[in-house]
């Protein structure tokens, strides 16, 4: 299993996702309501990454801007 610690901005204009030097940032068209922005952030994460969306999961900061996402090796 692999970690990665992403930044979130949600209720932006546009989705986007850049990897800086020591995270990835996403900026997301969701609000952070009902877990909208964490389900786009899946999504979002795996197109860039080109994995399957099953195999990540947020193991922490459901509710903060910086989360830490499990990824399961497959």
């Amino acid at each position: 299993m692999k970690t990665i610690v992403v930044k979130v901005k949600p209720n932006g204009k546009q989705n986007l996702v850049k990897r800086s030097d020591d995270m990835i940032e996403v900026q997301l068209t969701k609000a952070p309501e009902k877990g909208k922005a964490n389900k786009q952030l899946i999504f979002l994460l795996s197109d860039f990454l080109k994995i399957k969306a099953s195999q990540i999961f947020i193991s922490s900061g459901q509710t903060s801007k910086i989360k830490k996402i499990s990824i399961l090796e497959k």
